[in-house]
């Protein structure tokens, strides 16, 4: 598969810019945010960041960067109808709250969807819409002003030891008492890890090195993290009655990117064909 290291990066940096800006509205309005308020700041972020992303182009050219980086480490030059097949590229936000309780041992539920792109050896592309999917389960707990961080529930303790490979612990927290100053979120991958364990750091509030919002998004679009078991993103991650976030990469509705790539694949075809019969005419004559 190409790698699409630069929308990647474009994608983690909105990411980032959205965590900053949640930090500052906290600051200037919000103090003593609880954990969906902050959870809602950020997706309304985020959500801003990715529709300029996709407005100003940004988007397009950094998918267009990687696949011409692929062709170009084939040995190939990018064909011209490749700025056809990117520019209807377009990065959509999804949340959804939760209409009914749902035990999944989460707070809300964390996907990627991303296009796959694979380039064989005679310059022929392969398209693969919404080839990644990976998705992470998420609890979410905040400190309280007594010092405290919030308490998995009895059922939380009962259902999360088995989802533990692919879910993560956030955690919001709060730098001064007037808890106006957010910190940065800080998340721990639970892989590997006991929930006897997890309700010890929450006790002692000693916690491992966490990991940063950009490095969880960054983790999900390499396969890193979380799962891309479609049974357990449907029934556990992103249920039909649950709370989740869905960063979608994908083309604008109605279009259809297929056609484009089978007219980017002819024309490679008709081109090797022309080359062939020139040598075949030298080669007789």
């Amino acid at each position: 598969m190409i790698d699409l290291k630069d929308l990647r990066h474009l994608v983690v940096s909105e990411i980032n810019k959205a965590e900053k800006q949640v930090i500052k509205d906290v600051h200037l309005s919000l103090a003593n945010a609880k954990e969906d308020e902050i959870t809602t700041l950020f997706v309304v972020e985020a959500e801003r960041g990715l529709m300029e992303a996709t407005e100003s182009g940004r988007l397009a050219a950094a998918v267009r960067s990687d696949i011409e980086r692929g062709y170009w480490a084939h040995g190939h030059s990018p064909p011209r109808r490749l700025k056809h097949l990117t520019d209807g590229l377009v990065a959509r936000l999804r949340k959804q709250q939760s209409i009914e309780e749902v035990e999944t041992g989460g707070d809300f539920g964390l996907l990627i969807v991303e296009p796959q792109f694979r380039l064989h050896w005679d310059k022929q592309l392969d398209l693969y819409r919404a080839g990644l999917k990976r998705g992470l389960l998420v609890q979410a707990k905040r400190r309280c002003l007594n010092g405290r961080w919030n308490r998995f529930t009895i059922k939380q303790t009962e259902v999360l030891p088995e989802r533990l490979d692919y879910t993560a612990l956030l955690r919001y927290e709060f730098d001064d008492y007037s808890r106006k100053s957010l910190h940065e979120f800080n998340w721990h991958l639970l892989s590997g890890i006991t929930i006897t364990e997890i309700i010890h750091w929450l006790k002692s509030d000693e916690f491992p090195v966490p990991v940063t919002t950009s490095a969880i998004v960054e983790g999900l679009s390499k396969g890193e993290y979380g799962t891309d078991d479609k049974e357990v993103i449907e029934q556990e991650i992103c249920p039909d009655a649950g709370s989740y976030t869905v960063i979608e990469i994908d083309w604008k509705e109605g279009e259809d990117p297929e056609d484009i790539v089978f007219n980017l694949n002819r024309d490679i075809a008709m081109q090797k064909m022309q080359r062939k019969q020139k040598v075949y005419v030298k080669v007789r004559g």
